[in-house]
């Protein structure tokens, strides 16, 4: 006997946070004044991605 997987169904709250998520990426990348630096976290890291 095996038990079926739990079904998930639509979850609005998760679609608002995906659309919030969005909007505030395409705001950083057309350069908000909150952010005038961008991301130092990102642009000052020598490293490439797989050798931490």
């Amino acid at each position: 006997m095996t038990a079926s997987a739990p079904t998930r169904g639509f979850r609005p709250e998760v679609e608002g946070l995906r659309a919030i998520a969005v909007l505030t990426v395409m705001w950083f990348h057309r350069g908000c004044p909150a952010f005038p630096g961008g991301s130092p976290a990102i642009a000052d890291n020598p490293q490439p991605a797989g050798e931490i």
